[in-house]
């Protein structure tokens, strides 16, 4: 007799290290940091300003810490307030942008909170 199977979504596990809040601390900051023009969409080549390049690096270390996996890339993305982390498509790139909003939300409030505790 054939089952009709139902995938159980568990939630986001982020992995929350010191490591992993220094490196998304350091990402954020650099954010506002960048002086990169504008790029061209007919120029695939561009140069970036030593404050993208910091970004990533450190994201090299945010990924590793929190297990990413190799086609979650970037693994962080700022959520904006129009987001809808419940839309129920299935679109595996949806599914890897959504589970990348989810895991800054849950890096930024591990790190309000640790910087509430100091």
């Amino acid at each position: 007799m054939p089952t009709n199977r139902t995938p159980i979504d568990r939630g986001l596990r982020v992995p929350i290290t010191r490591r992993a809040l220094e490196a998304f601390g350091h990402m954020k900051r650099l954010e506002y940091e960048c002086t990169c023009p504008p790029r061209d969409p007919a120029n695939y080549t561009f140069e970036r300003c030593t404050a993208c390049e910091k970004w990533w690096e450190w994201h090299l270390v945010l990924s590793d810490e929190t297990q990413c996996k190799p086609w979650e890339f970037p693994c962080v993305i700022e959520p904006s307030d129009n987001d809808h982390d419940s839309d129920g498509h299935d679109d595996p790139a949806t599914k890897w942008e959504r589970r990348a909003r989810q895991r800054y939300r849950i890096l930024d409030e591990a790190l309000h909170a640790t910087a509430a505790e100091d």
